[in-house]
């Protein structure tokens, strides 16, 4: 090991934890590759009314707002107009958007590591701690579950990491345009403007604490509340509301029941991620 405690050649090490993730990656491809969910046939509906002219709607006529993944619903909507069958399509494309989850994570952890490493050259780098962040993405069954399961979830996690990166990921001139990832990260489901105030006030944090100038940070979340603005107004419009039904579905009824079950719920899926903590 050198002086920072890094294995000093670490490529056998680096090709057998890659070879081991290629094998669990395309295992898991196949044991889950059709795993439809039964939700996912919401959005596909809503799609197909819209990739016929009907609208955003379940049913024609009656607009109500029945999904909570704008985005995924317009996306299926342009793919099932050019022909495509949405659950190929959203399975096809979730599985692209997990090895850009994984480039995504390979790019973080090799740009902190940059920062790590003697000299800060390519060759001090070790390869394997940034391999083994691709290790922990590829032991996790889940992923491939959603990323078949017609579902927007897969989306959602690649944006969320996109956005909670940007700045690791992509250069300066990308800096501007950082709102983007944000804006789609609240479009893809409902509840990711909740995602993207924590992104923005953990990023906030850091510049308050390394003594950086706000400027991007202010222009970027000052373009995303117009863009949420804008589109709060058209749901009103469309929908006459600014919360999709799924909300007082799922609200409607609240009991200390529910509240013990969701506290519970969330230790449990805590616990079973800890290795990733």
């Amino acid at each position: 090991m050198d002086e920072k405690g890094f294995i000093k050649d670490d490529k056998i090490l680096s090709r057998f934890i890659l070879i081991i993730s290629l094998l669990l990656i395309i295992f898991y491809f196949y044991a889950t590759w059709d795993f439809p969910i039964d939700d996912a046939y919401i959005s596909f509906r809503y799609a197909r009314n819209f990739a016929e002219g009907n609208g955003l709607v379940y049913n024609i006529g009656e607009r109500v707002e029945g999904y909570s993944n704008f985005f995924w619903v317009i996306l299926n909507g342009v793919a099932i107009y050019f022909g495509a069958n949405p659950l190929y399509f959203s399975t096809i494309f979730s599985a692209i958007l997990y090895v850009m989850l994984l480039v995504v994570f390979w790019k973080a952890l090799w740009k902190n590591l940059e920062e790590l490493s003697p000299g800060n050259t390519q060759e001090n780098i070790p390869r394997y701690i940034a391999l083994f962040g691709i290790f922990l993405l590829a032991v996790d069954m889940r992923f491939f579950i959603f990323i078949s399961s017609g579902l927007e979830t897969q989306c959602f996690i690649t944006l969320f990491f996109i956005s909670l990166f940007w700045n690791w990921i992509t250069t300066e001139r990308w800096s501007y345009v950082w709102f983007i990832s944000l804006a789609l990260l609240c479009f893809v489901r409902a509840d990711g403007f909740i995602y993207a105030g924590i992104i923005i006030l953990a990023q906030f944090i850091n510049l308050l604490t390394n003594k950086k100038p706000l400027k991007k940070l202010i222009i970027n979340t000052g373009i995303l509340l117009i863009i949420l603005s804008l589109y709060s107004l058209w749901r009103w419009l469309y929908y006459h509301d600014i919360l999709p039904n799924t909300y007082y579905a799922k609200t409607s009824i609240i009991n200390y029941e529910q509240e013990v079950f969701g506290i519970a719920y969330t230790l449990k899926f805590l616990s079973s991620i800890s290795i990733f903590v």
